[in-house]
């Protein structure tokens, strides 16, 4: 969770304890009289942090927009062309369309090959 969302949770807890033992010490003549709570009037609000998933990685994939438009005349074929494929750090790549059925739909899912020996996450595709 990041700091600026855990000091929001916080300050809302703090205000939320001041609250209640202002109102459980019965200061409705002085509405924001603080007072020093006693043992009896204190109230504890637990603060809970969810964890939620982290958003998911983002890739960048360059190509020439010339390759590009030769790889969207020919769909079907399994012919790379040149990219460079980003995320942290770039690497030379070949690319094409990834799929036998979804070559011609509008999103297109892509295959990417790493060159041998500079892999990413330990992966050639």
């Amino acid at each position: 969770m990041d700091s600026k969302r855990l000091a929001t949770f916080a300050l809302a807890g703090l205000l939320l304890t001041f609250s209640a033992i202002v109102n459980a010490a019965g200061a409705a003549q002085t509405p924001l009289a603080p007072r020093a709570p006693t043992q009896e009037h204190q109230v504890y609000l637990p603060l809970i942090a969810k964890s939620y998933p982290p958003p998911p990685p983002v890739y960048h994939l360059y190509a020439d927009p010339a390759d590009l438009d030769d790889l969207a005349r020919h769909p079907y074929s399994d012919e790379t062309i040149p990219a460079t494929f980003i995320h942290e750090r770039s690497w030379d790549v070949d690319v094409r369309y990834r799929g036998d059925t979804s070559r011609l739909m509008p999103k297109k899912c892509w295959k990417v090959f790493f060159p041998g020996s500079d892999l990413f996450q330990s992966q050639e595709e």
